[in-house]
């Protein structure tokens, strides 16, 4: 169900970007599901970030707990719309995962879907 244009227009940033992220994370959710090297690449990407002291410690133990755990819990993660996901979601270690062309694809379906304009 699309939502108005005007609910568009009224809706929170921060509601909007957790929305398209959701989105992303399904694709990633299933990208993973096809190709389990990507928890991984995701290991690495958080190690890296560590070493550069870019990265929220909270998070980090976080993230590490999910990608070392049985993949349905990781999976529940990435699909979940739940508070802690949400959270989980602004600091990925997935980053990358998606092509560029497809992310892009993915966020105008989501803002289309809101009633966005798909710019």
């Amino acid at each position: 169900m699309t939502r108005s244009a005007s609910d568009a227009l009224t809706e929170h940033p921060h509601a909007r970007a957790n929305r398209i992220s959701h989105a992303l994370h399904l694709r990633v959710a299933e990208r993973v599901e096809a190709d389990p090297a990507l928890v991984d690449r995701a290991a690495a990407t958080l190690t890296r970030w560590e070493a550069a002291g870019v990265y929220p410690a909270a998070y980090a133990t976080r993230w590490r707990a999910l990608l070392s755990s049985p993949r349905d819990e990781l999976l529940r993660v990435l699909r979940s719309d739940d508070e802690d996901s949400r959270a989980l979601r602004q600091n990925t270690p997935f980053a990358g995962v998606v092509p560029p062309k497809e992310r892009w694809a993915i966020v105008r379906a989501a803002r289309t879907a809101a009633g966005e304009s798909a710019k």
